[in-house]
């Protein structure tokens, strides 16, 4: 807390708040596979936060537009073997090539509260902040859709004609006759796609939380014409002004993000109010 400026009419006054959290697990008897690691709430492994997200490692699109993996195995020259067949979210044996992105819950939280009085009024401005999580993007993309699928935007950005895979990373709308050809293995990939490195961002946010305007009514009006000691009017304006989030979230409020499909966003909030001392 400081007390920057006090001249008796005029004050401004401010508040820091800094809270760092960080965990390991030391010993874990239960054995994660990679559905559980690479899904978005995330699960314990040893030597990593109680709730880590890792990704499979993604090597960007084929020239049919599938999505294509390191799934951990290399040729004899040591370079990475890289396809979308082959991915086994109930595996528990080789973990160590998924790329580990961070921990889904933060470890800064905080605020910063600037008060600003003049005589009666009284004008503060509360800002709220966290940093050091991550979070796995809404699983968008399948390897089919309907006339009842909403689909992304980043869809229009999508793999269509051969050499699209050199300008995105957005993979195709695959073909019913792939999905029977293949069958399991094209479903996995898109599934991998959701659960891969690139569909990852970061929980990092600055927010003005709150703006507050207050004016305390003279006192000795309010003793003789109303017989109160004090009353105070306030106006507060709530969850104002998201001013930085991931860009990857697309909008997206980074503490309403994988809430629920049926959860409502955080909403915008005013409120007035008159409080009286008798």
């Amino acid at each position: 807390n400081t007390t920057n400026v006090d001249t008796g009419d005029f004050a401004w006054t401010s508040n820091l708040t800094f809270s760092w959290n960080e965990n390991k697990i030391t010993k874990l008897d239960a054995i994660p596979t990679v559905g559980s690691l690479t899904r978005q709430g995330g699960a314990p492994r040893e030597g990593y936060p109680v709730r880590s997200l890792f990704s499979l490692p993604f090597r960007g699109l084929d020239d049919t537009g599938m999505p294509t993996f390191w799934l951990g195995e290399k040729d004899k020259d040591g370079k990475e073997i890289v396809g979308y067949k082959g991915i086994n979210f109930q595996n528990n044996q080789n973990l160590d090539y998924l790329k580990y992105e961070g921990s889904i819950d933060p470890t800064i939280v905080g605020g910063f509260d600037n008060t600003f009085r003049y005589k009666d009024f009284g004008l503060s401005f509360y800002f709220t902040y966290q940093a050091g999580s991550v979070i796995r993007l809404p699983d968008d993309f399948s390897t089919w859709y309907s006339d009842q699928s909403t689909m992304p935007r980043e869809m229009l950005n999508r793999w269509q004609v051969p050499g699209d895979e050199k300008t995105t990373n957005i993979p195709a709308i695959q073909s019913r006759w792939r999905l029977y050809d293949e069958g399991s293995d094209v479903s996995w990939a898109y599934t991998g796609y959701n659960y891969s490195d690139i569909r990852v961002a970061k929980g990092d946010f600055f927010r003005l939380k709150d703006i507050t305007l207050s004016y305390n009514l003279p006192k000795d009006f309010l003793k003789e014409y109303l017989s109160i000691n004090s009353a105070t009017l306030r106006f507060v304006a709530s969850n104002v002004w998201l001013i930085y989030a991931d860009k990857k979230l697309n909008g997206v409020d980074p503490e309403f993000a994988n809430t629920g499909g049926v959860a409502m966003p955080t909403p915008h909030q005013y409120t007035l109010t008159l409080r009286l001392g008798f």
